[in-house]
């Protein structure tokens, strides 16, 4: 059951702020492919704002993002927030598949000067689960569990 339902997330994650976890019953409300259409981030951010406790989105792909790329999609999401008025407060979970958790989220926040709680937790595979725990952070790994896996 562990092998198939959790995975952890080491140093290079984007979590300005550790005090936001542990999160629970975060629900994903999109599944996104990178790169990423903007309607398509629009309507999930429309979702994500729904729920007060928190959300999370996942990017899949990025690979071959180059970092003009990956810029170009930290940009776009950080325009993306202030677009649907996004809540600072609320907390906002990206996961993606490649190691660029700490680069997309410093170009999303524009390098800490939004006051948006995003974490971007990064290297963690695709999974078809419908929510997800994030964990306390423990020796810098932060252990994500998916629920609902179909």
């Amino acid at each position: 059951l562990t092998l198939h339902s959790c995975d952890i997330s080491g140093s290079s994650l984007y979590l300005p702020d550790s005090s936001l976890l542990p999160l629970r019953d975060l629900p994903i409300l999109a599944r996104l492919p990178l790169p990423c259409a903007e309607p398509a981030l629009q309507q999930a951010l429309v979702l994500a704002k729904s729920r007060p406790q928190g959300a999370c989105i996942q990017l899949l792909g990025g690979e071959a993002l180059d970092l003009n790329a990956l810029r170009d999609l930290g940009r776009q999401l950080r325009a993306a927030l202030l677009h649907n008025d996004f809540p600072p407060q609320q907390p906002l979970v990206l996961l993606v598949e490649s190691n660029v958790g700490k680069t997309l989220g410093h170009y999303a926040t524009d390098w800490g000067q939004s006051s948006q709680r995003l974490l971007v937790i990064d290297e963690i595979p695709d999974r078809h689960a419908q929510f997800i725990h994030i964990g306390q952070p423990h020796q810098q790994v932060v252990p994500v569990s998916f629920f609902g896996i179909r």
